[in-house]
């Protein structure tokens, strides 16, 4: 289940039609095992976790800039040493 989730996640930033896509199939996994029940309990669950995932989207996007932004800060020292007469 957590597999589920992470992978949602990791679906959610990069694709919205992949995310339905994929929320779509284990839907109709959960209804072909367990029945209506579960999958309204897995999306009351999801449903719960919006904050989760709206955190973890923050903490990734933070990272990137992160690396960005040393990423620049590098090129411009590299550069800087090179230009050095």
């Amino acid at each position: 289940m957590i597999t589920l989730l992470v992978l949602a996640v990791g679906l959610m930033l990069v694709d919205l039609a992949a995310l339905g896509v994929f929320f779509g199939v284990v839907a109709l996994l959960f209804l072909l095992e367990c029945g209506r029940t579960a999958i309204k309990e897995w999306l009351r669950a999801l449903w719960q976790l919006k904050w989760l995932f709206l955190a973890l989207a923050v903490l990734y996007l933070g990272f990137a800039l992160i690396v960005l932004l040393a990423a620049i800060w590098t090129g411009i020292a590299v550069a800087d040493r090179i230009v050095l007469p």
